[in-house]
């Protein structure tokens, strides 16, 4: 059985400044990245790993009664600290939204499942966006920093775009007066 060494809560709290991104709609993937090399590097992701088993909790005796089992009881009190540290990242709305759950293991897959379409979604939305943006009346720096916005948003989804798709969108939304340019390409 995996042992379960219990982080201070005042370390828990310094972990806290390492987020500086707080999980919202949109920031979900972003978040992501942040929380996971934090809870491997702290030996924490054990806690929310569907596949690592959490300790009963009870244990045989000597005299073959079931008595509490230390393992699960400080398991227990570092998954509760974790539950906490998880919904500190979390933004008020965010977190007024979220049910309750018994542990940090359960908390950690309804974000994953909760926010999952809504990746899809933005993701989806963003690509469209990008196919379709025009230049129209905008400066080229104004088109361009339009593009660069949706490109980075599309970078912190689990679809970003090549360098050859945004090239060929950002061409194709240049306009007539950029024929001869985008023909020289």
């Amino acid at each position: 059985m995996a042992s379960f060494p219990s982080p201070t809560t005042l370390s828990l709290n310094h972990l806290l400044s390492f987020v500086s991104t707080k999980l919202d709609s949109e920031k979900f993937l972003v978040w992501k990245k942040k929380i996971d090399p934090l809870l491997l590097s702290q030996d924490l992701y054990k806690y929310v790993d569907p596949d690592v088993p959490i300790p009963s909790r009870t244990i045989a005796s000597e005299n073959n009664t079931q008595v509490p089992n230390p393992s699960y009881i400080e398991w227990q009190s570092m998954d509760n600290l974790l539950i906490s540290f998880l919904q500190a990242t979390f933004t008020a709305p965010t977190l007024s939204q979220t049910p309750s759950f018994p542990t940090s293991r359960t908390l950690y897959s309804h974000l994953g499942s909760s926010f999952a379409s809504q990746v899809n979604a933005r993701t989806h939305q963003l690509t469209i966006q990008l196919q379709t943006i025009q230049r129209g009346s905008q400066t080229i720096n104004e088109y361009i920093s339009q593009i660069k916005s949706i490109f980075d948003a599309l970078a912190n989804t689990s679809s970003p775009i090549s360098d050859s798709t945004l090239v060929l969108n950002t061409l194709r939304g240049l306009g007539p007066d950029y024929d001869p340019f985008i023909t020289a390409i």
